[in-house]
């Protein structure tokens, strides 16, 4: 079927009937999701991606229906608005593979969740897809992403497995969120831009690793084709076995400070035991990739 082992499992380990209870908070209170508080967010407190019950093809399923509902014409208006800010146009995102890859949350604290259930999928499906939270009175769902541009992070067949949103509005939220750990998406694991740089880094047997989201973006837009990044983590070792299985070097991009240049030494640590050759490349006038690019141009 093309799976990972990962998946494999988690479909055979899966079992027990879908609820599709909605109204009722208790519900949605199962011994499954320890709800908890944390500042202004609510999170659903889960940490073991074995233990949901909805199978990886639906969560596929899920992640496509979201994904489609928050990148419609209207909701990539707005992602794409803030990314203009951020030097990055509707041309550059046409070189991120040529697909619409920004969008938003619809704007209604509830708005995907009320979108997902009137295609027909139930309140445990979209707690598992790690899309909604439970509120504050326990007796609704709401969405994880509010108020956020989201990007997309797909595997390496170009399937949306998680989601990556940056916070616009005030208060103490994070600026980036990731999507919760699942079966199809584990942060650690995973690279964003994989599925765009592939083909690329394929062809040159090399990778160019970066910070952030907005580099990578930049960066296919100014022609670098193989740049990919960590989802908000240090480089893992994970990582680079996926990595390793089409390159023998990468290039390390990491932003103009201190840590960046930490993380450099701890990412060539980690390549040179999987036999990866690394090159540091160090930016000057400007702290990352994406600022330089938007100051300098690509040359």
């Amino acid at each position: 079927e093309g799976i990972a082992w990962r998946e494999a499992i988690a479909i055979l380990d899966a079992g027990g009937p879908l609820t599709n209870a909605w109204s009722s908070g208790a519900s949605l209170e199962h011994e499954r999701h320890a709800r908890t508080m944390s500042g202004s967010e609510v999170t659903d407190g889960r940490s073991r991606p074995d233990l949901l019950r909805t199978p990886p093809a639906r969560l596929r399923e899920v992640m496509a229906a979201a994904w489609g509902i928050c990148n419609d014409d209207g909701l990539h208006e707005r992602g794409l608005s803030y990314l203009l800010g951020r030097g990055i146009d509707a041309e550059g995102l046409e070189c991120h593979g040529g697909r619409r890859e920004v969008g938003h949350t619809p704007l209604r604290p509830d708005g995907l969740v009320r979108a997902l259930r009137s295609s027909g999928f139930s309140a445990e499906e979209t707690l598992d897809a790690g899309l909604a939270l439970v509120s504050r009175d326990g007796g609704s769902l709401m969405d994880r992403f509010r108020e956020r541009v989201l990007l997309p992070v797909r595997d390496e067949a170009g399937r949306v497995c998680g989601l990556v949103g940056r916070h616009l509005g005030a208060g103490t939220a994070p600026k980036y969120l990731n999507s919760p750990d699942s079966p199809l998406f584990h942060k650690g694991d995973q690279l964003y831009g994989l599925d765009i740089a592939l083909p690329h880094i394929r062809k040159d047997k090399a990778f160019m690793l970066v910070e952030g989201y907005m580099d990578v973006l930049a960066l296919h837009q100014a022609g670098i084709s193989i740049a990919i990044a960590p989802l908000g983590t240090a480089f893992t070792e994970s990582q680079a076995q996926l990595l390793r299985r089409y390159a023998t070097s990468g290039y390390l991009l990491f932003d103009n400070d201190q840590a960046g240049a930490k993380a450099a030494e701890r990412a060539s640590i980690i390549g040179e035991k999987l036999s990866l050759d690394f090159e540091v490349i160090r930016l000057p006038g400007g702290k990352d990739a994406s600022e330089i690019l938007e100051k300098e141009g690509p040359q």
